[in-house]
């Protein structure tokens, strides 16, 4: 594995001297050279490291078997729980729990697939951030994990369209590509028939806003206040999918429900990979 890296790191140097290298150019030698050492070497665990059968599963056995899926959640927020809300009879939608009651989530119904820690959260870091496309299967698994949620299920019967968290165009265009669009549409490839299997780039982000990750619930909401609006000319339906790869304090998703709305949708159903919890 090391010889492999070293090579890697030597193809990578060459690369750079070449005229013209871009940061572009570097992530498609980067993919491309992951791509051919597979060929040349067995894979390894994205997780601890150790050797697994190339092509195959990107974590081990002990590795994938420490993602923590989700099972009974709050059907508003998707925080795993043991006890969640149910609809009271004749009720549209499930009350919100003790943690969401008090954040006005925009959107009305959430499933998401596993915990994010350990080994998910490397999945969603590395397909994220490192183009790693062995792990976009991994995702996608807590994606169909999340749309099984019982309440969610039933929602989704009715959705016309899958609708990605965009990034922003500037962001976009510095990474070379959108992982939430692309994960949507690994997504919609294995909905069943008669599921809603249309991704719709409908949104998009109007306002650069500072990362995230270091900044409270309130903070996030005043973060991203505005940043989001539909496309002119876009037919939004009543009832549509807004997929994300994690769920966090849920700021985002409200922003971008909250503007599908305005365009026309009267329900949102959010999707997330993971949940932080």
């Amino acid at each position: 594995m090391a010889a492999g890296r070293l090579a890697g790191r030597r193809i990578l140097g060459a690369a750079r001297r070449i005229p013209g290298w871009t940061k572009a150019g570097a992530r498609g030698a980067r993919a491309a050279g992951v791509a051919f050492l597979d060929l040349l070497a067995p894979g390894f665990c994205r997780e601890c490291g150790a050797e697994v059968a190339a092509h195959e599963d990107p974590f081990c056995e002990a590795c994938r078997a420490e993602i923590r899926w989700i099972g009974p959640a709050c059907a508003r927020c998707a925080l795993p729980m043991a006890s969640p809300p149910r609809p009271p009879a004749g009720a549209a939608s499930p009350p919100p729990c003790g943690s969401c009651a008090p954040q006005g989530l925009a959107f009305d119904l959430a499933g998401a697939g596993g915990v994010y820690d350990g080994p998910l959260r490397t999945a969603v870091l590395r397909y994220k951030f490192h183009g790693d496309a062995a792990l976009a299967p991994v995702l996608v698994d807590g994606l169909d994990r999340a749309a099984g949620a019982p309440l969610v299920a039933a929602a989704l019967l009715q959705a016309e369209a899958i609708v990605p968290v965009p990034l922003h165009p500037l962001k976009r265009w510095w990474r070379g590509r959108d992982p939430v669009a692309e994960l949507a549409r690994a997504f919609a490839a294995r909905r069943p028939a008669g599921a809603a299997s249309k991704v719709a780039e409908w949104l998009r982000k109007v306002r650069w806003s500072p990362a995230q990750a270091r900044l409270g619930r309130g903070g996030r909401s005043r973060n991203l206040r505005g940043a989001f609006a539909v496309r002119a000319g876009a037919r939004v339906p009543p009832c549509v999918v807004l997929l994300d790869d994690v769920l966090t304090t849920g700021a985002t998703a409200s922003e971008c429900a909250r503007a599908l709305k305005r365009a026309g949708a009267r329900t949102v159903v959010l999707l997330a990979a993971a949940r932080s919890t």
